[in-house]
This record gives C-alpha cells, sequence and structure tokens, in this order.
C-alpha cells in the first residue's frame, strides 16, 4: 500500500526533502480517503492541506449542527470560506455554549450580508443579545437601536423586548432622554412583561433623588401592579417606602397607610415589618392618632429578630416615639 511505503521512505530518510514529499503525499491519501484529522495529526504537513481539512471537519460538524466539535476547533475556523447560514449556525452553537467572544466572531456584520429584512431583524435581534452578555455597551446600544427600529418597521412585536437591553444600556450611557421614549414605547406594547419592573425601578431611582412625586407615584403604583400580577416582589420593600413616604410628602396620609399596611402583609424580613409600622405610627401621630399610632409603635417595639443590628434600629425609633407621646 503507498502509505506503508511512504511511512518507510520517511523513516529511512529523516529530516530530508524525500521524506518531507513522502509525508506529503501520505497526508494527501488519507485527506482523499476523508481521514481529515489524521492529516492533521501528522507533524510537518504543508499549512494548506491542513486548512483545508479544518475546513472540512467545521463544514461536517456544522451539517451535523455539532456544537461541540465547532467549538473545539474554532481557533481555526475561517468565516469567510462559510456561508451566510453556516456562519450563522456556527453563531447559535456557540452562544448556546456561552462562547460568547468566539460568537461575535461569527455573527460580527452578518447581518449586512442577509437577503430580506426579516432574516436581518433575527440576526441583530441574536447579535443584540450577544453583545449585552459580552458587556460591550456602545456596540450593544447601536444593535439595539437597529433592531428596535427596524422591528418597529416590520411590526414585528415579538422582536420588541430588545427594547429592554436598549434601555439599560441607554441609562449606562446616560442618556436619560431616549430611555425614557424607550420606557413609553415598552409600556405601550409590553404593559404586562414582568422585564418592566426593573425600568421602572431605574426610571423611580431618578424620580426619587428629584423628588419628583408625580413620577414616583406613576412608576411605583405600576410596580406594585406587576408584582401583583406576576405573584412577585421583586422591587419590594424599596417601591413600597418610596410610595408611601412620597404620600406622606404630598399629605395623602391614608392612602400613605393603605401602602405600608400592603407591604406588612407581603413576605418581608423583620427588620422592613419595623420600619414599616415605624412610618405607620408616624403618619398616624401625624394625623393626631395617638391611640393607633402608640399601637404602631408598641408592635415595633415588641419585634423579635436576629437581625438585631438592623432591627435594633428602628425599634429604639419606636421607643423614642412612645416616649414622645406619653
Amino acid at each position: 500500500e503507498k502509505i506503508t511505503r511512504y511511512d518507510y521512505l520517511m523513516q529511512k530518510y529523516p529530516n530530508t526533502p524525500v521524506a518531507q514529499k513522502a509525508l506529503n503525499l501520505k497526508a494527501q491519501i488519507l485527506f482523499d480517503r476523508g481521514e481529515y484529522e489524521n492529516v492533521i495529526a501528522q507533524n510537518g504537513v504543508e499549512a494548506e492541506l491542513i486548512d483545508k481539512s479544518y475546513y472540512q471537519i467545521l463544514s461536517r460538524a456544522l451539517q451535523e449542527k455539532d456544537c461541540k466539535a465547532i467549538a473545539k476547533d474554532f481557533s481555526h475556523y475561517k468565516k469567510e470560506q462559510f456561508t451566510f447560514h453556516q456562519n450563522f449556525t456556527a453563531f447559535e452553537c456557540l452562544y448556546s455554549l456561552a462562547l460568547n467572544a468566539q460568537a461575535q466572531v461569527a455573527i460580527e456584520n452578518l447581518a449586512k450580508e442577509a437577503q430580506d429584512p426579516q432574516t436581518k431583524l433575527s440576526v441583530l435581534y441574536m447579535e443584540t443579545q450577544n453583545l449585552d452578555k459580552l458587556g460591550k455597551n456602545k456596540p450593544t446600544l447601536l444593535s439595539a437601536r437597529d433592531t428596535l427600529n427596524l422591528a418597529k418597521g416590520l411590526k414585528q412585536r415579538e422582536y420588541y423586548d430588545v427594547g429592554f437591553i436598549f434601555f439599560r444600556h441607554l441609562i449606562l450611557s446616560n442618556n436619560l432622554d431616549e430611555a425614557t421614549q424607550v420606557y413609553t414605547f415598552l409600556h405601550e406594547h409590553l404593559s404586562d412583561d414582568i422585564r418592566l419592573i426593573d425600568v421602572e425601578l431605574e426610571l423611580l431611582k431618578r424620580a426619587e433623588a428629584e423628588k419628583n412625586e408625580v413620577s414616583i407615584e406613576v412608576y411605583a403604583r405600576d410596580i406594585l401592579r406587576l408584582q401583583q400580577l406576576h405573584k412577585n416582589t421583586h422591587g419590594t420593600p424599596y417601591v413600597d417606602f418610596a410610595l408611601a413616604q412620597s404620600l406622606m410628602r404630598l399629605g395623602r396620609y391614608n392612602q400613605s397607610l393603605e401602602v405600608l399596611d400592603s407591604l406588612a402583609k407581603k413576605d418581608i424580613e423583620v427588620p422592613t415589618l419595623a420600619q414599616a409600622l415605624y412610618l405607620k405610627g408616624s403618619v398616624q401621630k401625624t394625623q393626631n392618632n395617638e391611640q393607633d399610632a402608640r399601637l404602631s409603635f408598641n408592635q415595633c417595639k415588641e419585634l423579635q429578630s436576629n437581625q438585631t443590628q438592623q432591627l435594633s434600629v428602628w425599634k429604639n425609633l419606636c421607643t423614642q416615639a412612645l416616649d414622645i407621646l406619653q
């Protein structure tokens, strides 16, 4: 057999042109047989044949959607050798394995090759997700903006949720005006999406810093609505206290008490309950309802928890408030 002959020549004439020629001829036979891994395993084979072997290995992996094989040999992946669909398959595989840096290599500029707007939208959407996972703010921002604008133009609602990524990166870029516009769009089209809580929490914090009482109430009440809708307490107790204290500042004491009573019924930590009772007693005292205020302060004072340091702060305040009422 020819391979046996070539092995003999390589052994008999090592480190000579004869041996190199024999090696290349052996490698070519292996390549023609489809034994690409064996080609690569031969030390000293010409680079062109090695590249061709990797191309064949990767092409087979892409056809079979063998994600682990694609990842294993991706350092030899030459994007320009593959079709649009092959590159997107490579991206999907690498993305599924959380190999986001490699996935970005596969999808970079791929949207420009898309044959139609719908395909372009799908690619842009996935690239935005990947860039977000890589933590690349500016590229994510640009990709998310393009994705959302195209989704709007095509009226493809299933892609509208890219706005959540877009919003987050606008905030990171301190572009509050555009972030607010994106929020308005999300609230109009995805008003019941639980992810809206994080968006509104961010806006609530800014409204609180500016003491914008109208915005505080709008964001806080919608967060509470979403919590109830999804049977979720994400954002509590921050949102509850923000709304209750805003209502107190506006003199809307009964509504403030309603918020605090609702908070007390949630699954909250004991120090948080103590804070709620202290604020409740303070509101009742402001209303000249000393009897109920004493009851609230006493309930606060009697609370027990292993979170002693946090709890003691509010218990001390409740004790001092009771002393003043005596």
